[in-house]
Order: C-alpha cells, then structure tokens, then sequence
C-alpha cells in the first residue's frame, strides 16, 4: 500500500544532497549511484492520479449547481440571481482560507488536511443535496467550498513538493491543472 507521507520532496532528484564528504551533489549520491534507481519514480505518479481524481470531484462539484438549475429553479422557486450566488459561494471561502490553509498543511501535514478537505466537501455536499431550502443549500455550498479551498492550495503544492526540478514537474502540474476542468465538463 502507498503512503501519501511517505514522499519526501527533499530526496527528489535534483533538489540536492550533502554527501559524507559535504560537498553538494545534485541527482546523484556520492557513490554515484543513480537516485531513479533507489527510489521508483512510480508512487509519486500515483498519488498525482489520486490528487487529480480529488481535483475532479473538485470541479464536478463546483459545477453541479449549474447542472441541475432548471430542477433548483422549480423545487425551490431559485431566481437566476439567486442561483449566480450559490455557485459562487463555492469559492467564497478562498478570502479566509487560503492562507489559514497553508499554514494548517505545514502544521498538521498536507495529507491530512487535504483529507480533512475531502470530508468537508462530501458533508458539504450531502448538506446541499437534502436541502430544504436556498439557506440551507448556501450553507452547503459554503462548507464544500471550504474543503475545495484546502484542496486547491495544498494539493498544487504538494505536486509541486513532488516533482520540483525535474523534467516531469510540466507534466505533473498539467495532468493536476486540467483536472478540474474535465470535472466541470462530466457535471
């Protein structure tokens, strides 16, 4: 089994070494044994899959509302106004968490904050679901948005983490970036 945790930005290739001698060493051990070779570059593109599969419900859920507007209108007597709002409230928590976030992912780990995203945007949307009401729905799309919020900052820095100066980190960050979009699209 793969543990997010275990991927240690400081070992990936080109990011530098102190060898035993204490001369820096880029990519390479002292003994000039080729890093790819004692550390699989495969867990890393795995847990990037994951991290687009969560940035995929990102961009489905943000979009959702937009979905079933017509239904929303109908059983909840929504105006367009009123819709442009809810969807908008999505990303209304960016103002106060963002910075929080990125302080709380270098306290507690990204992982785990990046689960803790996970949960609120599942309970947010669960409460946006079985709304009653606009207030009730806001009040979901407000906790979801939340969790998206931690999930935007500390999973673009962790795939950052991952592959900094390597060929691949344009790779990686494009898989990451158009995830959200391709949720969008599916919604």
């Amino acid at each position: 089994s793969f543990d997010i945790d275990s991927i240690d930005p400081s070992q990936a290739p080109g990011t530098g070494t102190q060898d035993d001698a204490g001369a820096k060493s880029f990519g390479r051990r002292a003994s000039g044994v080729d890093r790819a070779k004692d550390k699989p570059m495969q867990p890393r593109w795995h847990a990037l899959l994951v991290l687009a599969g969560a940035r995929t419900s990102m961009g489905f859920q943000f979009q959702s509302l937009a979905s079933v507007s017509p239904w929303l209108r109908a059983d909840l007597g929504l105006g367009y106004g009123d819709l442009g709002t809810l969807i908008g409230l999505y990303f209304l928590p960016g103002v106060l968490v963002a910075l929080p976030g990125g302080a709380l992912g270098r306290r507690f780990g990204d992982a785990r904050m990046v689960g803790i995203g996970l949960a609120l945007m599942v309970a947010g949307g669960a409460l946006a679901a079985l709304a009653p009401d606009a207030r009730v729905l806001a009040a979901g799309r407000l906790l979801s948005g939340t969790g998206g919020v931690l999930l935007n900052v500390l999973m673009a820095k962790m795939v950052t983490d991952w592959f900094a100066g390597e060929r691949g980190v344009t790779l990686a960050m494009a898989v990451f970036v158009k995830s959200f979009p391709i949720g969008v699209g599916l919604a």
